[in-house]
């Protein structure tokens, strides 16, 4: 039995000019203006745990979508000289950079939820799966600064922290 070495990318997207890469991107801005078109106006999921697990599980959800960068990331680790796949490993980040922010409300939302309620809400049963995601949010909630702030570090610190551990990767 042969082993096979190489990494069949082909799997995830025929090429990089596959225009699957941008159609899966676009589903992601969609998906995400569809969770913030449901959640950012009816806050209901902050006082009642059976919309709160609706709403945890749509979030889930958004992680669940096809993720060009993973193929982008693999095929730059391949092809180190694909100025192609370079410049659209820069470009992606900052679509989806932009369409995370437009749900950053969801966490602030979630850590401003009184502690009384967090603790209820950690001993309830039906949400047992998002336990430590939310114990997460309410440890980390006491450190968030406004929405406008928040926004403004998700799309700084992405492009700097690529930069670097690309930067380090060549090097390498």
């Amino acid at each position: 039995m042969k082993i096979q070495t190489k990494w069949n990318l082909g799997l995830m997207y025929k090429s990089l000019s596959d225009p699957k890469i941008m159609k899966d991107v676009a589903e992601i801005e969609r998906a995400y203006d569809a969770f913030v078109k449901k959640y950012e106006k009816n806050k209901s999921y902050l006082k009642n745990s059976k919309e709160l697990l609706k709403a945890l599980a749509d979030y889930e959800k958004l992680d669940g979508l096809p993720n060009p960068m993973v193929y982008l990331h693999l095929l730059g680790d391949i092809e180190s000289d694909n100025t192609k796949a370079e410049a659209l490993k820069n470009k992606v980040p900052q679509v989806l950079a932009q369409a995370s922010n437009k749900i950053i409300f969801f966490n602030l939302s979630l850590g401003g939820i009184p502690l009384a309620q967090q603790k209820v809400l950690l001993n309830d049963k039906s949400l047992t799966k998002f336990h430590y995601f939310l114990k997460c949010i309410f440890m980390s909630s006491k450190y968030r600064l406004t929405e406008p702030e928040e926004k403004i570090l998700n799309l700084k610190s992405l492009p700097s922290y690529n930069l670097w551990v690309e930067g380090q990767e060549k090097l390498l």
